[in-house]
Formats: structure tokens, C-alpha cells, sequence
């Protein structure tokens, strides 16, 4: 990728740290500025972006997590599973004919009660107030979906932050409601 900046959402602005701003010290992509505690090179960029986040068997026992989509020319579906994430969700409809290839970042919520998990605020939310999500589909297609589900998931704190089994399939539960528009 010759351009990083495609991977910032600009609904992110300083001083928040997925703002590409906030890298742009002295060039984008540097470290993040100079008082920052990562300024000494160890840090690691975090973009605004799920990239590509799919698993081949988020729901399998043992996990597969082999992207679901290595290539373009991939192809790749999941069967629902019917299971219901948390009060106000539907059941989990499956992969969407359209592939989710790329989604806004969910960052955690700003207080200690709520920093391992998804949170609904100005500070962790690209898209704030807004309850929708920016979608890029691997037929290359653009979307800003609407869902419902999708949007409880995240403001009840249903998507842990912290990669496990269980926030594995809570996110490929995520994906599906993005991908079939609830």
C-alpha cells in the first residue's frame, strides 16, 4: 500500500489516538508525537480499520483462524448459527451474500469498568453519534450500514477487545449482522 491514510477514519480527530493526525508527527506514519510514551520507536501504528478481520472458523471447535479471505479470487461462507449475542439481538443470520472486507475499528470504552470491551462513545466509535457502520465489501463495494443488532453488540459491551475464543465469535456474530444489514 503506497498511501496508510486510506486507513484512518476522519470521523477521528486529535488528540485521539486512531486519528491519523495523531501519527502524522513529524510525517505520516510516524509513532504519534513526541511527548507520547511510544515516541522512542517501539510503538505500533493502530489504524482506525478492520482490515480483512474474517475467520475461516470462528465457530468451529478448535478455532480456525486462517483469514477467510487469503486472496480476492477467495470464496467463503458460514451457515448461521441462530445464536443470540445479548438482549436486543436477533439471531445470528449467517455470512451475507456481500463479504465483509473491511470495517470500522472498535476501540474500548474510556473508564477501567469498560476497557476491555466495546464501547459507544465520541472517544471509541468512528461514526459517533451515528449508530451505522462504514463496510467495505470484497466486491469492492462501499456501504454505510444500519444495524440494529450490530449496534447493540457494541454499545451493550457485547465485543470483547481482547482476542479469545469467545471474542472471536462474538465478532463473527458481528460481521454477519453487518453483512445482512441488521
Amino acid at each position: 500500500m503506497g498511501n496508510g491514510k486510506c486507513c484512518f477514519c476522519p470521523g477521528f480527530k486529535l488528540p485521539n489516538v486512531h486519528s491519523l493526525d495523531y501519527y502524522s508527527n513529524p510525517t505520516v506514519l510516524s509513532t504519534g508525537p513526541p511527548s507520547s510514551a511510544f515516541s522512542d520507536g517501539t510503538f505500533n501504528v493502530q489504524d482506525s480499520t478492520l482490515y480483512n478481520p474474517r475467520l475461516q472458523g470462528a465457530v468451529n471447535t478448535p478455532q480456525n483462524y486462517a483469514r477467510a479471505f487469503p486472496k480476492t479470487s477467495s470464496v467463503w461462507s458460514e451457515a448461521a448459527t441462530g445464536a443470540v449475542p445479548g438482549p436486543g439481538c436477533v439471531p445470528d443470520p449467517g455470512s451475507g451474500g456481500s463479504h465483509l472486507f473491511a470495517t470500522d475499528f472498535l476501540s474500548p470504552g474510556d473508564t477501567s469498568a469498560t476497557a476491555n470491551q466495546s464501547s459507544f462513545g465520541p472517544g471509541c466509535f468512528a461514526h459517533f453519534p451515528s449508530q451505522g457502520f462504514s463496510v467495505l465489501f470484497t466486491d469492492g463495494s462501499v456501504q454505510f450500514v444500519s444495524s440494529f443488532s450490530g449496534y447493540t453488540m457494541v454499545a451493550n459491551g457485547l465485543l470483547p477487545t481482547q482476542e479469545t475464543s469467545g471474542s472471536n465469535l462474538a465478532y463473527d456474530q458481528f460481521f454477519n449482522y453487518l453483512e445482512n444489514g441488521d
